[in-house]
């Protein structure tokens, strides 16, 4: 039942699972479905309802309260109530020191703070949490650093986004937060980290955005290292054309 509501969430599937979680509402089996029941409310964007489930599901939880907590506080902070998001996060380090959730309940954690007008407890919070690389916590350390009134370290975050990130979801958001902050981002930027953007794209089969990359590096390169880039072009330029007569209609 709880994987076909986690499908298709069909109201026939809510009404199973809620069923279930009613005859079980005492013991674990019953927190687990009231976890999958709020869970599914969360992807359905339905956040008041899923407050509501999880804060059934946490009488429970066991080992499953890491991730009670976590989506529990995601809907208090879409509903508005950041005080409650910020309440259950804060001690989530301490009450489960080897969940897999905890760079994730960080940068949620970080985002209730900026929230609250927090800056800088959001800056010390994701500085600590950088390694390994994560675009989503730098980009919220990006945002941290912006409210905190230091432009300089969020740029700094962002143009890395945005060149050695180039695949993620951050990179995109990033070039924008870097027309705001300091007009076009290539101006000022290398040929070294413009060439890196391209080959990246590249390895990640974006064919199409790497050859518009290495096109506008070419007026910009040495006589002795244009042909290379003209053949990269070239065949990025290839790829994109059978990846388009390909491509299932």
């Amino acid at each position: 039942m709880s994987r076909q509501l986690l499908q298709d969430r069909s109201p026939a599937a809510y009404l199973g699972v809620e069923a279930y979680a009613v005859r079980h509402t005492r013991d674990d089996a019953g927190a687990l479905a009231w976890l999958v029941l709020g869970y599914a409310r969360v992807l359905d964007h339905d956040y008041p309802k899923a407050v509501d489930l999880l804060s059934r599901a946490k009488l429970h939880a066991g080992d499953l309260g890491d991730y009670v907590d976590y989506y529990l506080a995601t809907a208090y902070l879409q509903t508005g109530r950041t005080a409650e998001a910020i309440n259950v996060l804060r001690e989530f380090d301490k009450a489960y020191p080897d969940s897999l959730l905890i760079r994730d309940a960080h940068v949620l954690y970080a985002n209730a703070l900026l929230t609250d007008n927090r800056a800088a407890e959001a800056v010390a919070l994701l500085e600590k949490d950088r390694q390994p690389t994560r675009s989503d916590l730098e980009f919220e350390l990006g945002r941290a650093y912006l409210a905190a009134g230091q432009p300089s370290k969020a740029m700094t975050i962002y143009r890395n986004l945005y060149f050695t990130v180039p695949l993620s979801a951050e990179a995109s958001q990033a070039d924008l937060e870097l027309h705001k902050l300091a007009g076009p981002t290539l101006v000022s930027a290398s040929v070294n980290e413009r060439q890196t953007r391209a080959d990246l794209l590249m390895k990640g089969k974006r064919f199409t955005e790497a050859a518009e990359e290495y096109r506008n590096l070419l007026g910009d390169m040495s006589p002795a290292d244009r042909p290379a880039v003209q053949l990269e072009m070239a065949e990025a330029l290839r790829r994109a054309i059978l990846f388009r007569l390909l491509r299932p209609k």
